[in-house]
């Protein structure tokens, strides 16, 4: 084999080259890939991890919004009662006026008719 001159020495180091600066800008690009994917997994496991606390907010939202529900019925349920109640008591007001009065007509028509005092039979 002859040897090699300068421009075939330089030509074949400089295909050398070549092929090396791709397998390591090849290898970069792989490394930077990588990178980024790890990266998106990160943020996904963030929003994920950010999304299971929002999910727990609401339900504790949730218990608390029945809780106080629960809490307004009961409240109207006394208010309720309470005013059932009153009711009542206005309404036995109103019975011993009523009787009042019956018990005075009666006495006026007693003393008209010449009766005397007392309450009717």
């Amino acid at each position: 084999m002859p040897p090699l001159s300068i421009t075939e020495a330089t030509s074949i180091l400089s295909a050398a080259i070549v092929v090396v600066t791709f397998l390591v800008g090849r290898s970069t690009a792989t490394k930077t890939s990588g990178d980024e994917k790890q990266q998106l997994t990160d943020k996904l496991d963030t929003i994920a991890s950010g999304q299971d606390d929002i999910k727990a907010l609401v339900k504790d939202l949730d218990r608390k919004v029945d809780d106080y529900g629960d809490r307004i019925t009961r409240i109207e349920s006394a208010l309720t009662g309470k005013a059932d109640v009153e009711r009542v008591a206005k309404v036995e007001q109103q019975l011993v006026s009523a009787f009042k009065r019956i018990d005075h007509i009666e006495r006026n028509c007693d003393i008209h008719r010449g009766i005397g005092v007392g309450g009717s039979d």
